[in-house]
Protein backbone atom coordinates (compact mmCIF):
# COMPACT_ATOMS: atom_id res chain seq x y z
CA UNK A 1 0.00 0.00 0.00
CA UNK A 2 2.87 2.35 0.88
CA UNK A 3 4.63 1.62 -2.91
CA UNK A 4 1.47 2.29 -4.62
CA UNK A 5 0.83 5.71 -2.96
CA UNK A 6 4.49 6.79 -3.62
CA UNK A 7 3.68 5.70 -7.12
CA UNK A 8 0.92 7.91 -6.98
CA UNK A 9 3.13 10.53 -5.65
CA UNK A 10 5.96 10.07 -8.48
CA UNK A 11 3.73 10.28 -10.99
CA UNK A 12 1.90 13.14 -10.02
CA UNK A 13 4.95 15.63 -8.69
CA UNK A 14 6.15 17.27 -11.76
CA UNK A 15 10.34 17.16 -12.21
CA UNK A 16 11.45 21.17 -14.04
CA UNK A 17 14.47 22.43 -15.49
CA UNK A 18 14.84 25.53 -16.99
CA UNK A 19 13.92 28.80 -15.63
CA UNK A 20 11.88 29.76 -12.44
CA UNK A 21 9.15 29.88 -14.64
CA UNK A 22 9.31 25.82 -15.13
CA UNK A 23 10.06 26.03 -18.81
CA UNK A 24 10.81 22.54 -18.92
CA UNK A 25 9.25 20.06 -17.04
CA UNK A 26 8.17 15.89 -16.52
CA UNK A 27 4.61 14.37 -15.53
CA UNK A 28 3.19 11.15 -15.43
CA UNK A 29 6.43 9.88 -14.53
CA UNK A 30 6.56 6.23 -13.81
CA UNK A 31 9.39 3.52 -13.10
CA UNK A 32 9.48 0.65 -15.34
CA UNK A 33 11.72 -1.60 -12.80
CA UNK A 34 15.29 -1.43 -14.73
CA UNK A 35 14.25 -0.77 -18.24
CA UNK A 36 13.95 2.98 -17.70
CA UNK A 37 11.71 5.65 -16.75
CA UNK A 38 8.30 6.49 -18.55
CA UNK A 39 7.32 10.20 -18.36
CA UNK A 40 5.37 13.59 -20.39
CA UNK A 41 8.01 16.28 -20.84
CA UNK A 42 6.81 19.45 -21.14
CA UNK A 43 8.10 22.82 -23.13
CA UNK A 44 6.39 25.82 -23.79
CA UNK A 45 5.72 24.71 -27.27
CA UNK A 46 4.54 21.56 -26.78
CA UNK A 47 4.77 18.10 -25.10
CA UNK A 48 5.67 14.08 -25.98
CA UNK A 49 5.91 11.18 -24.06
CA UNK A 50 8.76 9.59 -23.80
CA UNK A 51 10.66 6.01 -22.23
CA UNK A 52 14.09 7.07 -21.13
CA UNK A 53 15.96 4.02 -20.99
CA UNK A 54 18.02 4.38 -18.22
CA UNK A 55 15.99 3.45 -14.92
CA UNK A 56 15.84 5.61 -11.99
CA UNK A 57 13.86 8.94 -11.22
CA UNK A 58 17.16 11.11 -11.65
CA UNK A 59 17.61 10.35 -15.31
CA UNK A 60 14.76 12.01 -15.98
CA UNK A 61 16.47 15.53 -14.66
CA UNK A 62 19.17 14.51 -17.20
CA UNK A 63 16.18 14.31 -19.93
CA UNK A 64 14.93 17.49 -19.21
CA UNK A 65 18.47 18.90 -19.25
CA UNK A 66 18.75 17.60 -22.71
CA UNK A 67 15.64 19.04 -23.73
CA UNK A 68 16.59 22.19 -22.71
CA UNK A 69 19.67 22.03 -25.03
CA UNK A 70 17.63 20.56 -27.66
CA UNK A 71 15.20 23.76 -27.95
CA UNK A 72 18.04 25.96 -27.93
CA UNK A 73 19.59 24.20 -30.82
CA UNK A 74 15.94 24.20 -32.65
CA UNK A 75 15.04 20.38 -32.20
CA UNK A 76 11.42 19.32 -32.42
CA UNK A 77 9.74 17.23 -30.40
CA UNK A 78 10.04 14.50 -32.35
CA UNK A 79 14.46 14.83 -32.65
CA UNK A 80 13.87 15.11 -29.15
CA UNK A 81 11.90 12.24 -28.47
CA UNK A 82 14.01 10.24 -30.49
CA UNK A 83 17.62 11.31 -29.15
CA UNK A 84 16.30 10.70 -25.36
CA UNK A 85 14.71 7.26 -26.25
CA UNK A 86 18.48 5.95 -27.92
CA UNK A 87 20.56 7.45 -24.73
CA UNK A 88 22.81 5.05 -23.53
CA UNK A 89 24.59 4.70 -20.50
CA UNK A 90 28.50 4.54 -20.05
CA UNK A 91 30.62 1.86 -18.43
CA UNK A 92 30.40 2.31 -14.90
CA UNK A 93 27.12 4.42 -14.79
CA UNK A 94 24.21 2.69 -14.79
CA UNK A 95 25.36 0.39 -16.80
CA UNK A 96 23.62 -3.49 -16.75
CA UNK A 97 24.77 -6.12 -17.13
CA UNK A 98 23.33 -9.33 -17.57
CA UNK A 99 24.47 -12.70 -17.21
CA UNK A 100 23.34 -16.56 -16.50
CA UNK A 101 20.16 -15.35 -15.12
CA UNK A 102 21.86 -12.30 -13.02
CA UNK A 103 21.66 -8.79 -13.38
CA UNK A 104 24.51 -6.69 -12.09
CA UNK A 105 24.20 -2.66 -12.00
CA UNK A 106 27.69 -1.31 -12.49
CA UNK A 107 27.40 2.04 -11.01
CA UNK A 108 31.46 2.38 -9.94
CA UNK A 109 31.99 5.19 -11.71
CA UNK A 110 33.16 8.58 -9.45
CA UNK A 111 30.82 7.18 -6.35
CA UNK A 112 29.01 9.71 -4.17
CA UNK A 113 26.50 9.17 -1.66
CA UNK A 114 24.15 11.17 -3.98
CA UNK A 115 24.62 8.42 -6.88
CA UNK A 116 24.85 5.27 -4.56
CA UNK A 117 21.40 6.94 -3.14
CA UNK A 118 20.18 7.00 -6.76
CA UNK A 119 21.84 3.02 -7.24
CA UNK A 120 19.99 1.31 -4.67
CA UNK A 121 16.51 3.29 -5.50
CA UNK A 122 17.10 1.86 -9.31
CA UNK A 123 18.37 -1.94 -7.50
CA UNK A 124 14.80 -1.57 -5.12
CA UNK A 125 12.69 -1.78 -8.38
CA UNK A 126 14.92 -5.17 -9.29
CA UNK A 127 12.70 -8.72 -8.63
CA UNK A 128 14.17 -10.96 -6.93
CA UNK A 129 17.10 -11.23 -4.13
CA UNK A 130 19.37 -8.20 -4.17
CA UNK A 131 22.71 -7.62 -3.17
CA UNK A 132 24.74 -4.43 -3.02
CA UNK A 133 28.34 -4.47 -3.09
CA UNK A 134 29.75 -1.35 -1.96
CA UNK A 135 33.22 0.07 -2.88
CA UNK A 136 34.99 3.40 -1.85
CA UNK A 137 34.40 6.81 -2.24
CA UNK A 138 38.28 7.69 -3.17
CA UNK A 139 37.49 10.90 -4.82
CA UNK A 140 35.57 12.08 -2.04
CA UNK A 141 39.23 12.24 0.49
CA UNK A 142 39.17 12.39 4.10
CA UNK A 143 34.86 12.52 3.85
CA UNK A 144 35.39 9.03 1.91
CA UNK A 145 34.85 6.75 4.88
CA UNK A 146 31.72 8.86 6.56
CA UNK A 147 29.60 8.72 3.34
CA UNK A 148 30.40 5.00 2.48
CA UNK A 149 29.16 4.67 6.11
CA UNK A 150 26.06 6.81 5.35
CA UNK A 151 25.53 4.66 1.93
CA UNK A 152 25.62 1.56 3.60
CA UNK A 153 23.33 2.60 6.55
CA UNK A 154 21.01 3.57 3.44
CA UNK A 155 21.04 0.54 2.09
CA UNK A 156 20.42 -1.47 5.37
CA UNK A 157 17.48 0.50 5.70
CA UNK A 158 16.04 -1.39 2.78
CA UNK A 159 14.11 -4.70 3.16
CA UNK A 160 15.15 -7.57 0.73
CA UNK A 161 18.45 -6.07 0.06
CA UNK A 162 21.68 -7.13 1.50
CA UNK A 163 25.17 -4.87 2.06
CA UNK A 164 28.35 -5.82 1.31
Amino acid sequence: MESDRKQRRQRQRPAANGSRKKEVYATDVEAIGLEGTKAVIHTPEQQFEVVIPIAGEHNVYNALAAVCVARRLGLDAEEMKLGIEHAHTIGGRSNLIRKNGITIIDDCYNANPVSMTASIDVLSQAKGRKIAVLGDMGELGSEEKSCTEWSAHTLRGRRSMRCL
